[in-house]
This record gives structure tokens, sequence and C-alpha cells, in this order.
């Protein structure tokens, strides 16, 4: 009597000629036999002897052109900071060579216009700064001004308003805010 979800036999036994006995020992699995080498099997026999084996000294020693590669590496290093230092020199030398020769021009028109001043008794501008300035190439003691405002003065509140936001973000990360109830659990 079949049951429910029971496979038909695929072929009857009347017409296949084959007994079950047969039929089984013909479908029953067999060992497959492996040729070739065996596979290493690590195990504690095998651990101890390896940890003890010691890697022969060749192993360990550096091939001269890579030893080679390495020192020419850490000398273009070198040379690559020793040049970036002196352009920065360069760059450096520059810039106080402009500072003392516009400083120079300053100082020279301020007392030249200081001296025509005494001498004629007046000048076209309020102050004799603001007739040096104009007379250097500068717009005057206004425009020195605002840009004491805007660049430096506003420039550094933007600074410090940044300070205090990335600060507030770091305290907001290293302590966050108080968890909820449902979020604390206690654990006993």
């Amino acid at each position: 009597m079949s049951r429910w979800g029971d496979l038909p036999p695929l072929v009857p036994e009347t017409e296949s000629g084959i007994a079950a006995i047969e039929r089984e020992q013909i479908t029953k699995p067999r060992p497959v036999s492996i040729e070739g080498a065996d596979l290493y099997q690590p195990g504690t026999a095998h651990g101890d002897q390896l940890h003890q084996k010691r890697l022969p000294p060749d192993l360990g020693v550096v091939d001269p052109i890579t030893s080679h590669t390495i020192a020419l590496i850490q000398h273009a290093k070198k040379v690559q900071s020793l040049l970036n230092g002196l352009q920065q020199q360069d760059k450096d030398i520059v810039l106080t060579d402009l500072c003392g020769e516009f400083y120079q021009r300053l100082c020279w028109q301020l007392r030249s216009i200081v001296d025509r001043e005494a001498l004629t008794g007046q000048t076209g501008f309020v102050d004799a700064m603001d007739h040096a300035l104009h007379e250097c190439g500068v717009q005057g003691l206004l425009s020195l001004m605002t840009f004491f405002q805007e660049r430096v003065l506003n420039y550094n509140r933007h600074m410090l308003s940044t300070c205090r936001r990335l600060h507030e973000a770091y305290e907001k990360i290293k302590l966050p805010s108080k968890a909820s109830l449902e979020d604390v659990k206690n654990i006993k």
C-alpha cells in the first residue's frame, strides 16, 4: 500500500528482472579510492616539530639590490626635504625683500612729505601718513583700516567660531547626550 507523497518505483521489479537485494547493492555508494599524494593534515605531533625547526640564515638575508633601493629611497626623501626647505627660504627671502623695499619707500615718502609740509605749511591731505600711502600706491588710511577690519579682525572671528563649533562637535561625540530610559537596561 502506498502512502501520500511516496514516489512510484521507476521500474517495477517484474519488468527489470533485478531482485531487490541486487538493486540495493548497485545503488549503495562505495568509497572512491584516492590516487596521488596524501593531503597535509596538521596535528599536534607535527606542530611541535614545526615550532622547533629553525629557518636557515640564508632566508633572512636581504639581497643587495633591495637594500640599495631602500637606501636610494631614503636619500631621495632627504634631498627632497632639503629642496623644499631651500625653496621655502627663497620665498621667505623674496617676501622679506619686498616688505623691506615697501617700508623704505613709505618711510622716504613720509619724510619728504613732512619736510614739504614744514616748508610750505600745507598739503592736499589731512594727514601726512595718508598722503604717503597714496604716493606708495595704497589708497590711503581708510583702505588700510578696511583691510585690517575685513581681513584680519573678521578672519580672526571666523576662526574663533570655527574652533568653537569643532570643539562643541568633539564634546558631543566624546560625551553623548543622556540616553533615554529605554536605551539603558540594568543587567544583573
